[in-house]
């Protein structure tokens, strides 16, 4: 199979937890067994089927201060959800992939 790279860029936010939970599954069964992980961003390789996928979440700290809330509000931007790293390492393992 060709090599596949997912950019899942400026979404998870936006999505539901069980929403993201079906992305990242869907990724998994398609081919990402691995993921390496830098601060909010996370890379997935796996060698046998070439996919990859880089995507990024917001931290809880700042993303649901009452300050950011009224922001978002002001904006229209319905934020569904923030995720520590240990919270989105979590739902990367879930999802039958690793973090490196």
């Amino acid at each position: 199979s060709l090599p596949t790279f997912v950019i899942w860029e400026g979404v998870s936010m936006y999505l539901t937890l069980p929403v993201i939970q079906s992305t990242l599954k869907l990724v998994a069964d398609r081919g990402g067994k691995t993921l390496d992980s830098g601060d909010a961003n996370y890379c997935s390789h796996s060698p046998s089927a070439n996919w990859y996928i880089a995507f990024d979440y917001l931290n809880p700290t700042w993303a649901l201060s009452q300050l950011w809330k009224l922001a978002m509000r002001r904006a229209r931007e319905p934020l569904q959800s923030a995720f520590t790293s240990t919270e989105a390492e979590d739902l990367v393992n879930s999802a039958g992939m690793m973090v490196l």
